[in-house]
């Protein structure tokens, strides 16, 4: 098993719309082959006017799965978020290869 995390950071005036397109998004990618679940994540911040920041971890069964994705569909997956919100969010992401479970 593979983690995907992909970490936001939103800023405040798109909080709302964005919530609602990344769910939508997150849905996408678990149609995708081998993205088996998400979890997704966001940092508790007393202050709502502040940048939001989320973090998916996509549960992906297998390096092929995942090195179709980026071959595929990671490209076409990733300017969606940029047409919607351009500049508005950051995203910054990490693979993550499970070592144990305690």
């Amino acid at each position: 098993m593979i983690i995907y995390e992909v970490n936001l950071k939103v800023k405040p005036e798109i909080a709302t719309y964005f919530k609602i397109w990344l769910n939508n998004h997150i849905n996408q990618m678990l149609d995708l082959d081998g993205f088996e679940k998400a979890d997704w994540f966001e940092l508790y911040e007393a202050d709502e006017t502040k940048e939001k920041f989320y973090c998916i971890h996509y549960h992906v069964r297998d390096k092929k799965a995942l090195n179709d994705y980026f071959k595929n569909q990671a490209e076409e997956m990733r300017d969606d978020g940029i047409r919607h919100f351009g500049d508005q969010f950051s995203a910054k992401r990490r693979i993550l290869i499970e070592v144990k479970r305690l």
